[in-house]
C-alpha cells in the first residue's frame, strides 16, 4: 500500500480486527481504511463499491488478503487428514473472497483497469507447503487464466504475483529446517524482501498495459 502511495495512487485498503493499527496507517498515508469481514461475501462487495466510491471511481484492485492455515502448527504435518481442519474457511478467505472482489470490482472499471492477486510460490511449485494453502494459492491463478479471457475485452488486465519466501511477514511461520533448503536451491541465495514483492504489485497496478493471465513467481529462481 505504501508503495502505491509513494508512485502517486489514491488508495482504499481493508482490515479485519487491527483497526488501531488500520487508522494509524490511514493517517500516515493519507489513505482510506475500510473494515472487512471477507467470510461474509455481501460485506467483500460492499468493501469494494464503498473504495469505488470514495475513490470517485476504480483503476486498480490489488487482493491481498489471506490466511497459511487455520491452525498454523498443522501447516507443515504430514497427516493429510489433520491439515482438512479449516479448509472451507481457508478457501473462504483465500479464494472466494478474490473471486467476490474481483466480479465486482471489474463491474465498476468502466475505463478498465488492473486487477493483482496475491498468489504464493506454493501453488506454483512443488515445494513443501500445506496442501489445503496450496491449493488456494494455485486456485488463484487458475481464476486469472480464465477471467484475462472474459476481461480483456473490457481492458481489464489480471495477473497474479506468487512470492517465494520472504525475509518477514507471514514467512515467519515457515520452519526453520525448510528455510535452510530453500535457501540451498535458490540461485539467489537469499530471501526475498516485501519491498520487492511491492515494487511489483504496484507496477501490474499502475502500469500494466498488456500482460494478463500470467502469474509472476519471485521466488529468487528456486
Amino acid at each position: 500500500m505504501r508503495e502505491l502511495r509513494a508512485r502517486g495512487a489514491t488508495v482504499a485498503f481493508s482490515y479485519n480486527s487491527a483497526k488501531a493499527k488500520a487508522e494509524a496507517l490511514a493517517a500516515e498515508t493519507d489513505a482510506r481504511a475500510i473494515a472487512l469481514d471477507v467470510l461474509e461475501a455481501g460485506a467483500t462487495v460492499a468493501a469494494v463499491e464503498r473504495a469505488a466510491a470514495e475513490l470517485s471511481g476504480l483503476d486498480a484492485l490489488v487482493h491481498a488478503i489471506g490466511v497459511a492455515s487455520t491452525r498454523v502448527p498443522a501447516l507443515f504435518d504430514d497427516d493429510l487428514a489433520d491439515a482438512e481442519s479449516g479448509l472451507d474457511r481457508l478457501l473462504a478467505i483465500n479464494v472466494r473472497s478474490a473471486y467476490v472482489a474481483v466480479t465486482r470490482a471489474q463491474s465498476l472499471m468502466t475505463n478498465g483497469g488492473n486487477i493483482v492477486l496475491l498468489g504464493s510460490v506454493d501453488g506454483e511449485k512443488s515445494v513443501p507447503s500445506a496442501p489445503p494453502y496450496a491449493m488456494s494459492k494455485a486456485a488463484l491463478s487458475g481464476m486469472a487464466r480464465a477471467l484475462a479471457k472474459v476481461l480483456g475485452p473490457k481492458k481489464i488486465r489480471i495477473n497474479v504475483v506468487a512470492p517465494g519466501i520472504l525475509e518477514a511477514g507471514a514467512s515467519s511461520v515457515v520452519p526453520e529446517r525448510i528455510r535452510v533448503e530453500y535457501l540451498k536451491h535458490s540461485n539467489a541465495k537469499r530471501f526475498g524482501t516485501s519491498v520487492e514483492i511491492a515494487r511489483t504489485v504496484a507496477h501490474l497496478a499502475m502500469e500494466n498495459t498488456y500482460v494478463t493471465g500470467k502469474t509472476m513467481v519471485l521466488d529468487g529462481g528456486l
